[in-house]
């Protein structure tokens, strides 16, 4: 070390092989007190230092590097040499200046320290991965070297992030903003798609979503691109519309069906929707880039939130060309991404104004979210641990509703809006260890908070618009890197006074229920007026009100199919149904599984069919042309065998009944999307063959994820029966191809399990053991698994 040559640096590394499967750290550290040994566990994995030590107080000084040995020396050789106290003093330096960024200024202390706690939690992720020497570990585990001046940053939360948290640090944090684009692009150049969420040099494809799109639309549109070359942002175009069409997580499903189907991917509806607004932010970045024809193909494809609409405004998930029932909106399932239909049904950020009339306007929409935010907090389906601070149905501790409670404003009825705000800003943020309703993930929980104290929020990111909520302190200054201050004032401010009665927003029209983005980076001044009763007519007008893309256009929504299920017995009513029920829309369709067109069979009313088939439907309207085509599968079930459970499988698995074992319809490696049953325990079935006969072959269809907790069975046993009481041994086979390993704990796979053999018999009976208490290596090791099967045959 410069100034303490006597000094031993140590160095090391570590390997972890857990979210990121191969995870490297390297370290360098020193010590102002001699280091006298250093000691190895047996197994070389842990080392303990024994000091020297002629005080009480020792100092350690750490340095980290993802890149190498060398680069943590650098790091620490950089930065250290430091006494602690000065450490302190500059880390407290840093802070204080970061968190100078916003100056607020109010009586209550709470309030004070609920906000700078949650600036503070805004600015710990992502954080930088690129050494100060310019090296970095990419994406393709490779070590590159940063341009001069920028930096490689890491920890990219963007299903969550995307929503507060990002357009927050775009307006206060420009230079970083930068950075982040830049890292997405490195990612893209390294790896094929932009960041989803990456950690540590791994894309962990965690969440849903391709939400780098609306960081860098926001980026673009606020003019942090503009040191990029032509050639770089036309290149960050090109990977957005490369990520969007991945063959993965139902991307290329979604782009040809209009919509997503939960036959094809799991979180159908959530992905669709998700989906859907990117594509808006990626047809926003081509229109500020020059390319109409990405432009009018991704506005296209924004629209794909309108099919999954049900004639009650909820976004309702589809099998097989039609909506999947039962359907219960509070149920918490595999369609939804944590959360619930009533979650996830406000979420069209980029369409608010089309959402409103296709909701049957605005009455319609305004008791929609009354019971939203209403209704009972009962939920129902799986248990999950994300939705959490509930008000009626909405979630406040996960992040899917975040931008809810600004949707009555768009209704004119801004004064909910305020109401709502205020309560959550008092009820869900306390100042204890506790005072946050649900998980952080990494600063989106508290993003919320800053956005929403300060007075403005980004329902839609990348917009250039925010709406104004219920600022919370009497003066909040934002000062922005140009050099230019927002100034946010409130008079008569106290929690006691969450309504605006009246304001001004520069020089725009007084009572404005939003602001722009140009007026906030020209630096603005925000006035307000509160007081304890609603002004329900602050907002109200309709040219006072936010309002969603004007340049979105009409669509004719996919026709849908009565019921969902393929599998039908003797003859099968088939019902094809417009949204809406538009009169001026005309339904077509095909029995031989060709595209309809208007040159096809014209629907009229319900038909009937007799065996397998595939059914095509379309709508089409004269104004606003073709709809997505629909495909509706049908297959005869022909009952020759009966099945009967001695262990039942849990109900939250347990496709199609009884007949779902035997029925010839197999289910994918994507259990999420259906079609296995699920025990948690040993599986045991009796097969009926309704008459003796000869048996040679029995099979089991089972799955494996075991990250899922899904294991396959350790043995399958089969004995026979003449009466269906005294049983024989047919045969058995033990998992000798599949032993349970750690390898493999990241893969779905499928397999069947065949016992052969030679009997003749009229009951056969199963059983697959389970494969019992999760492995120590498991990393929720002792839980009990789970043993999935699909189809049993029995030849």
């Amino acid at each position: 070390m410069p100034g303490h040559p006597e000094k031993m640096i140590v160095t090391g590394w570590r390997r972890s092989a857990a979210w990121n499967p191969n995870q490297r750290i390297y370290f360098a550290l020193t010590t102002d007190t001699p280091i006298d040994h250093i000691t190895l566990s047996e197994d070389k994995t842990q080392a303990a230092l024994y000091l020297k030590p002629d005080s009480r107080e020792i100092t350690v000084s750490v340095a980290l590097s993802a890149v190498d040995e060398k680069g943590a020396v650098n790091n620490l050789r950089r930065f250290g040499g430091k006494s602690f106290d000065k450490a302190k003093s500059q880390a407290f330096a840093a802070w204080d200046k970061a968190l100078g960024a916003i100056e607020v200024e109010t009586p209550n202390r709470n309030l004070k320290r609920n906000f700078y706690t949650a600036l503070y939690h805004c600015m710990t992720s992502p954080y930088q991965f690129s050494d100060p020497d310019g090296r970095y570990r990419g994406v393709d585990d490779t070590i590159h070297r940063v341009r001069k001046g920028r930096s490689v940053y890491t920890v990219f939360s963007l299903w969550d992030t995307y929503r507060a948290e990002h357009p927050l640090l775009t307006l206060i944090d420009r230079q970083r903003t930068l950075d982040f684009v830049y890292t997405f692009l490195q990612h893209y150049r390294q790896g094929g798609e932009l960041t989803m969420w990456e950690l540590a040099a791994h894309e962990t494809h965690c969440m849903i979503g391709y939400h780098s799109a609306p960081v860098i639309l926001d980026a673009m549109r606020q003019g942090i691109l503009d040191s990029l070359t032509e050639a770089e942002r036309y290149e960050l175009l090109e990977a957005m519309k490369a990520t969007a069409n991945l063959p993965m997580l139902g991307r290329p499903e979604y782009a040809r069906d209009g919509y997503l189907s939960s036959e094809w991917e799991n979180e159908s509806v959530s992905k669709t929707l998700e989906y859907a607004y990117d594509d808006w932010c990626i047809a926003q970045y081509a229109l500020l880039a020059g390319d109409s024809a990405t432009y009018g193909e991704y506005m296209g494809r924004c629209l794909s939130y309108r099919n999954l609409m049900d004639d009650k405004g909820f976004m309702h998930a589809k099998r097989n060309g039609a909506f999947v029932t039962p359907f219960d909106p509070t149920e918490i399932n595999n369609h939804y991404t944590e959360a619930n239909c009533w979650q996830y049904s406000t979420y069209v950020p980029h369409d608010a104004d089309n959402w409103v009339r296709m909701m049957g306007g605005e009455e319609a929409t305004m008791k929609f979210l009354d019971t939203l935010f209403e209704s009972q907090t009962h939920l129902s389906g799986r248990d999950q641990a994300d939705v959490t601070g509930l008000i009626g149905q909405y979630a406040h501790g996960n992040e899917p509703s975040h931008h809810a409670a600004y949707l009555y404003t768009y209704l004119g009825q801004a004064w909910k809006t305020q109401q709502l705000v205020n309560q959550i800003c008092t009820e869900l943020y306390q100042p204890n260890p506790a005072g946050l309703c649900g998980n952080e993930d990494c600063g989106q929980m508290s993003a919320w908070y800053v956005m929403s104290a300060l007075g403005f929020y980004p329902v839609c990111p990348g917009s250039g618009q925010y709406v104004i909520g219920r600022p919370m302190f009497k003066k909040a200054t934002i000062h922005l890197e140009n050099g230019k201050d927002i100034v946010i004032t409130c008079k008569n401010q106290k929690l006691k006074n969450p309504y605006i009665q009246r304001s001004q927003v520069g020089r725009r029209e007084a009572n404005e229920a939003f602001v722009r983005l140009e007026d906030l980076l020209q630096g603005c001044e925000m006035h307000f007026e509160m007081g304890n009763q609603p002004n329900k007519d602050w907002g109200k007008a309709d040219q006072l009100r936010p309002h969603s893309d004007s340049q979105i256009k009409a669509s004719t929504p996919a026709p849908y199919f009565n019921n969902w299920e393929q599998r039908f017995k003797g003859s099968e009513r088939v019902s094809i149904t417009i949204p809406g029920n538009d009169k001026n829309t005309t339904i077509y369709y095909t029995l031989d599984g060709s595209t309809p067109t208007t040159e096809s069979a014209r629907y009229t009313g319900p038909f009937t069919v007799s065996g397998d088939m595939v059914v095509k439907a379309v709508a089409y309207n004269p104004k606003t042309g073709y709809s997505p085509v629909v495909r509706h599968a049908l297959t005869l079930f022909v009952a020759d065998k009966q099945l009967s459970y001695l262990t039942k499988p849990d109900p939250q698995y347990y496709e199609n009944g009884e007949e779902g074992l035997i029925d010839k319809l197999y289910g994918s490696s994507n259990y999420r999307i259906g079609g296995w049953q699920g025990w948690r325990q040993d599986l045991k079935v009796v097969v009926d063959l309704m008459e003796s006969k000869d048996i040679h072959r029995v099979g089991v269809d089972c799955l494996e994820n075991m990250r899922s907790w899904i294991f396959f069975p350790p043995s399958v046993m089969v004995e026979v029966s003449d009466d269906g009481a005294t049983y024989r041994p047919f045969g058995s086979v033990e998992n000798e191809e599949f032993p349970a390993t750690l390898d493999r704990q990241e893969e779905s796979n499928t397999h069947t399990f065949v016992v052969e053999g030679g009997d003749v018999a009229r009951y056969v009976r199963i059983t697959a053991k389970n494969y019992g208490a999760l492995p120590q290596w498991h990393t929720s090791a002792g839980e009990t698994s789970w043993l999935f099967a699909d189809e049993v045959t029995v030849e």
